[in-house]
């Protein structure tokens, strides 16, 4: 599988610049599928495939488990960012 390393640096309060970033990437078919401090990695996908997001929160298994059971994958964490992605046309169920 094709993967690619990037190094960018995103500031705490632009969380939505780098979600926004991240899922562009994911439309060029560049899916997020680790993290680490600066330092995002990607693996070739099918373009648009994957939608990622990002949320603010403690360790919670109970609720990283509910995402995991809507469909979810958990990517990783980066201090108290974490990181999951969602294959399908959006992060919501389609009608």
């Amino acid at each position: 599988m094709e993967t690619k390393k990037v190094t960018k640096w995103f500031w705490v309060w632009d969380y939505e610049k780098e979600e926004l970033w991240l899922n562009s990437m994911a439309a060029e078919g560049w899916t997020l599928c680790r993290v680490g401090f600066c330092t995002f990695y990607f693996e070739r996908t099918e373009p648009g495939a994957y939608i990622v997001r990002e949320e603010f929160r403690k360790r919670d298994a109970a609720y990283e488990s509910f995402l995991q059971e809507m469909g979810a994958e958990y990517i990783g964490r980066m201090a108290m960012w974490v990181y999951f992605r969602r294959n399908g046309c959006c992060w919501r169920s389609c009608s």
